[in-house]
């Protein structure tokens, strides 16, 4: 029973795509321009980037000793 079930999903899969359907509804399909850049004014770009490595924080030194931190709770404060 599985073999015809397992043959039948791989027919249909396989099976050619109605030729008289179109591939997309008509429009115009231009590539957007990508959106990973971030445009920054020019005149504030060098105070934006050094005001935001100034307030960076990598790492901080944790208030008790690590053995002593339970893991299932969050710690206190809003940090």
């Amino acid at each position: 029973m599985r073999g015809v079930l397992l043959v039948g999903l791989l027919l249909s899969a396989c099976a050619p795509r109605d030729p008289t359907a179109p591939a997309l509804p008509p429009g115009d399909y231009e590539p957007r321009k990508e959106d990973d850049t971030l445009p920054l004014p020019t005149d504030r770009a060098d105070a934006m980037r050094a005001g935001a490595l100034a307030r960076a924080r990598v790492w901080r030194e944790p208030p008790q000793p690590i053995g002593e931190v339970d893991f299932r709770r969050n710690p206190p404060g809003g940090n």
